[in-house]
């Protein structure tokens, strides 16, 4: 069953000096049809399916979402992957660049619609203290060393490490669906214990 989502993104403009003080941001709205949402432990996902217009092909993009470390009320991280996938003219399935992996920190229970830098007046401080300590001092996904290329193993699944302890499994399964798609991330708290948290998605042309 097909819904409406709707999402709304503010972007803060760099700045140097004064600007500092009440930083320029940008707004974007959007909606989205939403398919096939899938919730598991600590782990959600959902389909966008969208038509490109440029080549004129039928495209899904697939967000799935993590709950990170040990997420207590001060510290609510989650790691979002998004990837996209289109369909090719004789029924074969490819996943497309760029595939994003973005952390994040959830500041309310509710949110605000977009409206966090309305009438201006966000400043540099509070962007700091928005963002909070787990995201400034981790370390930036761009400056890991992650295999960005393809593998196959024996059994004939192709996999994808990225940074944050995250990987892409993906392989055809002819008794569900012509694509199978699973994306695992390890989730590790602050003790170093780690857990393994994985959706499964399945795919047909």
């Amino acid at each position: 069953e097909e819904e409406t989502w709707s999402r709304q993104t503010v972007s803060v403009l760099p700045a140097v000096g004064c600007g500092v003080d009440n930083l320029e941001t940008t707004k974007k709205e959007e909606e989205m049809r939403v398919q096939s949402v899938s919730v598991a432990d600590d782990v959600v996902s959902f389909d966008v399916e969208y038509e490109d217009e440029e080549n004129k092909k039928k495209r899904r993009r697939t967000e799935t979402i993590f709950a990170v470390g040990d997420n207590d009320d001060k510290n609510c991280y989650r790691l979002r992957v998004l990837l996209d996938i289109a369909w090719e003219e004789d029924g074969g399935f490819v996943i497309e660049e760029p595939i994003n992996v973005i952390l994040e920190r959830r500041v309310n229970e509710t949110s605000s619609g977009g409206t966090i830098a309305d009438q201006g007046g966000l400043t540099g401080s509070r962007v700091t203290e928005l963002l909070g300590g787990g995201i400034l001092k981790a370390s930036s996904f761009c400056e890991a060393s992650p295999t960005v290329s393809w593998g196959d193993t024996p059994q004939g699944i192709k996999l994808l490490n990225l940074p944050g302890n995250v990987t892409i499994a993906c392989y055809e399964d002819p008794m569900q669906s012509p694509m199978m798609l699973d994306i695992v991330h390890l989730n590790i708290n602050k003790k170093g214990e780690a857990n393994q948290q994985m959706m499964r998605r399945s795919y047909n042309a």
